[in-house]
Parts: structure tokens; C-alpha cells; sequence
């Protein structure tokens, strides 16, 4: 007998609420960074905004390379494959990925200057991304072996030490960047130290918990190569849509440092919130990916309702929360006026696009179980780097709308993704029919 939608909800929640507590703790982590930085001034603020918009795309690029190893391990689990060994080939890919994207970061600060960006932001924007690309490796092997734990559906315990972690790296900002006693603080290269600290403590929290429950085993070459083969698509689509979102920020620091400043603190906003879809997404990955692997066509087809009945369900309220009470949630982080009114026409934006971009997050989760890796990504290219980002610096640099006109660009972007991917999921459901 088949099951009714209301258990495939209820099995999509609870794997997905440690996996919402677990994202949500690593944004708050950024957040906590936001936070601590425009206590501290409203440049340091700006510097690490800008920073981020530069170090982002890239990690996303390892994260996203990572984000293939749930839905593919959980695709052999349901065909009935022993992939528990497999342990240490992702500790080891996700190393060397790390490896890469901290060289190229490093490289890549040399020409900071080049990119226009306000020449006070400069020197703190290069020292900060030469010490927080050293922490990229750490994070790419906690993010790796989180993603093989969870296509064993092992979410509690991995996602606790993201929450651990937000108190801890708040704690440890506030004393390198504002100093305790005798110890008179660092300013705000003291955030870069604390992102380095904490990330190599996840790090080796993650790495005690995953071999204390699996083997190690042996370095799999070939499970890497086909891992690489099925990940690539999903990394440039990450990169692609956080290098757009990033590249916003890059350019707010053309409009000053209040704008740039206030752009910073708004997407982290919408990060945070983005953060419970996102993980929505990964655990439809997961859930359709092992029904898919058992060839289960009736569970792959109901885990897909479940979850857009879920996403929709979430955007009701945070369109209420963005919407209607943005003084409020900007009055947590900053009193600055300056920031504080131009933050909330840009949350008001933000409210009007929760709806699509909760929907393509979770079409590409859904699009990941099926194997289907390669459209998202070209959808993406196209909503974002053909029309939305051209469209924002028009708007924002020839008809001088300021931060909102890039903001009008994004929201353009994700609508043309979300039809497109919602389009693509809707014959794949059929032909499975």
C-alpha cells in the first residue's frame, strides 16, 4: 500500500531539520562576522563584505564539488552498494579541492586593486583574503565528510558542531577583534583570524566523528573521477550564482561605503533565510536520490511534492518577516541611519523574490537526486550572466537606481531560473510516470 504525502513530509522534515539547524549555524557564523565587524566600524564592515565577495564564488566552486557526494552515495545505497569504505577518498578529494581553490584565492588578491573597489578598503581587503584562504581546506574536508554522512541520512551530530561553532567563533571575534584585558585586540583582521580558528576546529571535529563511525578505507581513484564527472556541473552552477550574487557586492563597493556596507549586511540576511530552503534541497537530494537508486518511482514522485509543499510553505512567513517588519531585523545588526535606510528598500526587494528562489533551490536538490546535473547550471548562466546582472548595472550605473537597481537584477535572475527549472523538473516527473 502506498503512503500517504503527509509521511513523505514528515520523513522529508526530519532529515531536513538537522540539516536547516546545521546551515543555519554555518550562516551564522558569517553573520556573527557581520555582526561583530560593523560594531567595530561601519568600513570594517564594508572590508569584509567586499572580502567575502571575492572569497565566496570560489569557495561556493569547492562546496558545490562537494555537494555531489550525498546524492550520488545515497543513488548507490538504494541500488543495495556497500559505500562505507569510502570515507577517506572524501577526505582526500576534498583536501586537494581545498588545495586549489586556497592558490587560486591567493592569486587571485594580487589584482583586488584592479576591480574598482574603494581604495580605503583595499589594504584590509587583501590582508584579510590572504589569511581566510588558508582556512578553505579546513572547510571543504568538514563540508566533504558532512556530505558523506548524509547520504547515510546522519545529520544529527554533524550539524551540532555547525551550532557549537556559532557561539564559539562569536566568542572568539569579539576577543581577537576587540580584546580582553590585558590583550588589546587585532581590529578587524581579528575576523579573519577567528574564521581560520574556527574552521579548522570544525574541521577536526568532523574528522574525529566521521572515522570513529567508518573506516577509513582505501583511497578509491576511480569513485573520485566519477565524483568529479558528476560534481562539476553542480560546482559551476554554485559558482555561477554566488559569483553574480558576489559580484553585486564587488560592485556596491563602487557606490561607497555606506552602500557597500549595507549591501553586505542585507545578504547575509537573505542568506540566513536562504539557509532553510537550501537545506530543503539537500535533503529532496538525498530522499530522491536513494528512491531513484530503488528504482521507486511512487516515493521519487511524492518526496518531490513533499518539498515543494514545504518550500512554499517557508516562504509565507518569510515573505512576511521581509516584507513587514524590516526596521526590526536591520535594528539587530546596526544603528546606523544611513545603512539602516537603505536597508530596508533592499529588504523590501528581497521579500518579493523568496518565493522563486526557494522554488529553484529546490528544484536543483530534486534535479541533483535525479542525476540531472547539467541543465541547472546552463539555466543559471543564462538567468544570471545573460540577462539579470547586465540588467542590474544598467539600472544601477545608466539610470542611477543605486544598490536597489542590483537588487532588481538578482530578483530577475532567480525568477527565469526558477520557471525554467520548474519547467525541466515537470517532464522529468512525467517521463517517470
Amino acid at each position: 500500500m502506498n503512503k500517504p504525502l503527509k509521511f513523505f513530509i514528515v520523513d522529508v522534515f526530519n532529515l531536513s531539520l538537522p540539516i536547516i539547524l546545521g546551515q543555519l549555524g554555518q550562516q551564522l557564523i558569517v553573520a556573527g562576522d557581520v555582526y561583530v565587524a560593523a560594531k567595530f566600524s561601519t568600513q570594517a564592515a564594508a572590508t569584509i563584505g567586499v572580502a567575502n565577495g571575492f572569497l565566496n564564488p570560489v569557495f561556493l566552486f569547492g562546496i558545490g564539488m562537494t555537494m555531489g557526494v550525498s546524492p550520488s552515495f545515497a543513488f548507490l545505497r538504494g541500488q543495495g552498494l556497500e559505500i562505507r569504505d569510502k570515507g577517506g577518498s572524501i577526505l582526500i578529494y576534498s583536501l586537494l579541492l581545498g588545495l586549489l581553490v586556497t592558490f587560486f584565492m591567493l592569486g587571485l588578491n594580487y589584482f583586488v586593486p584592479y576591480f574598482g573597489v574603494d581604495s580605503i578598503l583595499v589594504p584590509g581587503i587583501q590582508e584579510y583574503m590572504n589569511i581566510v584562504s588558508w582556512s578553505l581546506p579546513f572547510a571543504l574536508i568538514f563540508g566533504g565528510l558532512k556530505e558523506f554522512l548524509q547520504s547515510f541520512e546522519d545529520v544529527v551530530i554533524p550539524n551540532a558542531i555547525s551550532l557549537i561553532a556559532v557561539l564559539v567563533n562569536i566568542l572568539v571575534n569579539y576577543l581577537l577583534v576587540f580584546g580582553y584585558s590585558d590583550f588589546p585586540g587585532l581590529g578587524e583582521i581579528g575576523l579573519a583570524y577567528a574564521s581560520l580558528f574556527v574552521r579548522i576546529l570544525l574541521c577536526l571535529a568532523m574528522i574525529f566523528y566521521t572515522f570513529k563511525k567508518f573506516k577509513f578505507g582505501r583511497v578509491d581513484w576511480q569513485a573520485i573521477k566519477v565524483l568529479v564527472k558528476f560534481s562539476l556541473p553542480i560546482a559551476f552552477m554554485f559558482f555561477l550564482e554566488v559569483l553574480a550574487f558576489c559580484t553585486v557586492t564587488v560592485l556596491s563597493g563602487q557606490l561607497g561605503v555606506v552602500a557597500a556596507a549595507t549591501n553586505n549586511i542585507i545578504m547575509t540576511i537573505a542568506s540566513v533565510s536562504f539557509m532553510i530552503p537550501l537545506s530543503l534541497s539537500s535533503a529532496a537530494a538525498v530522499k530522491v536520490g536513494h528512491a531513484f537508486g530503488a528504482n521507486n518511482t511512487y516515493n521519487i514522485l511524492s518526496y518531490i511534492k513533499a518539498v515543494i509543499v514545504m518550500v512554499l510553505g517557508f516562504c509565507f512567513f518569510s515573505i512576511i518577516a521581509f516584507g513587514f517588519f524590516p526596521g526590526p531585523i536591520l535594528r539587530a545588526v546596526t544603528e546606523d541611519y544611513e545603512v539602516l535606510k537603505l536597508g530596508v528598500s533592499l529588504l523590501f526587494i528581497v521579500a518579493l523574490f523568496q518565493i522563486v528562489d526557494a522554488f529553484q533551490v529546490s528544484m536543483s536538490g530534486i534535479l541533483r537526486g535525479l542525476g540531472e546535473t547539467k541543465f541547472p547550471s546552463l539555466m543559471v548562466f543564462l538567468g544570471y550572466w545573460i540577462i539579470g546582472l547586465p540588467l542590474g548595472v544598467y539600472l544601477t550605473f545608466y539610470l542611477n537606481q543605486g544598490a536597489s537597481g542590483l537588487w532588481v537584477g538578482l530578483a530577475v535572475s532567480l525568477t527565469i531560473v526558477a520557471i525554467s527549472l520548474g519547467i525541466f523538473t515537470n517532464k522529468k516527473m512525467k517521463s517517470l510516470v
